[in-house]
C-alpha cells in the first residue's frame, strides 16, 4: 500500500476512536513566506489573460467601425442600361404616358372691389398652423382645410403661399392674409 493510502486509513481509525475537535485554521494554514507556495501565474494563465484582452479590443474596434462607418453607394445594385432596354423589349412594356399639359390661366376679368365684411371675416379667422408641402393644409378654427374647401359660407380657401394664405369669395375676389 502507498504511504498516502496508509495515512488515510490511520486517520480514519483515529477519528473513529477519539472524536477530537477540529484543529483551528490558523494551525493548518501555511505561512505566506513558505517556500512551498508557488505563484499561480503559469504560462497558460498568462496566455488566457492576454488573449482575452486582445479579443476585447478587437470586438470594441469592430463595434465602433460598424457604428461610425459611412454607407457606400449601391451603384453596383442598379441594373445596367442595356438590361432595362432588353427587358422592355422582351416584356413589351409600353412607355409611360406623357404628362398632360398644364392649362394656362386666362387673363383675369375685372372683379368687384373686396368686401369690407369679408375682409374683417378673413382677419378674424383663428389661423393656427399652416403646412406648405406638396399637399398644403391650414388649421383654421380647430379644423383642417385644403385649397378649395369652404371655410365659411361664401368664403373658400384658395391657396397657401410661402408667406400668405389666400381666401376667395363667391365672386372670385381674393383676400390674402399673412400667417
Amino acid at each position: 500500500m502507498s504511504k498516502i493510502a496508509a495515512a488515510l486509513v490511520l486517520s480514519r481509525e483515529l477519528a473513529l476512536l477519539s472524536p477530537a475537535p477540529p484543529a483551528p485554521l490558523a494551525e493548518l494554514a501555511v505561512p505566506p513566506e513558505s517556500p512551498t507556495l508557488k505563484p499561480r501565474r503559469t504560462k497558460l494563465r498568462l496566455f488566457v489573460i492576454i488573449a482575452s484582452g486582445v479579443c476585447s479590443v478587437v470586438i470594441a474596434s469592430l463595434f465602433l467601425w460598424l457604428l461610425f462607418r459611412e454607407e457606400e453607394p449601391a451603384s453596383h445594385l442598379a441594373p445596367r442600361r442595356w438590361a432595362r432596354r432588353t427587358a422592355a423589349k422582351v416584356l413589351h412594356i409600353a412607355p409611360p404616358p406623357e404628362p398632360t399639359p398644364v392649362p394656362v390661366r386666362a387673363a383675369p376679368v375685372a372683379l368687384p372691389p373686396p368686401s369690407q365684411e369679408i375682409t374683417r371675416l378673413v382677419q378674424s379667422l383663428a389661423l393656427s398652423a399652416v403646412n406648405r408641402g406638396a399637399q398644403p393644409r391650414a388649421f383654421i378654427g380647430g379644423k383642417v382645410y385644403s385649397p378649395g374647401d369652404a371655410v365659411a359660407p361664401g368664403l373658400y380657401l384658395h391657396e397657401i403661399n410661402d408667406e400668405l394664405v389666400v381666401f376667395r369669395d363667391e365672386a372670385g375676389v381674393l383676400y390674402p392674409r399673412r400667417f
